[in-house]
């Protein structure tokens, strides 16, 4: 377990240890992208990971105020033993009034509806 807190902007808890990302699940260990280091898990299994992620985004972004997390990634997307998502990186993230549409800023332009 691990904590980080930098009031009034910076706060997060780590409760678990998480080691495989869905980029080693899809592609493997290392950064060699010329050549498929493991099979690539079945359709139903992948979809099911993308509709994790898309409620956990839907979840952050139903929040008063809005929690945008500007930075997902598949490196960024922890499995845990069940396979099931755990987003993480949280280093980028802005919140958004409950006025506010989209942001702007070093990691482009954002827009939300």
């Amino acid at each position: 377990m691990g904590a980080c807190i930098e009031p009034p902007q910076h706060a997060w808890v780590v409760t678990e240890y998480l080691s495989t990302t869905l980029k080693e699940w899809l592609h493997g260990p290392g950064n060699r992208r010329s050549e498929r280091m493991v099979p690539l898990p079945p359709l139903q299994e992948r979809v099911g990971r993308a509709l994790e992620i898309a409620q956990a985004m839907q979840y952050l972004h139903e929040q008063k105020p809005k929690l945008v997390h500007r930075d997902l990634k598949p490196s960024n997307i922890f499995l845990d033993d069940a396979l099931h998502v755990r987003v993480a990186d949280f280093g980028h993230a802005r919140f958004l009034g409950d006025e506010e549409m989209a942001l702007t800023g070093e990691t482009g332009k954002q827009s939300y509806s």
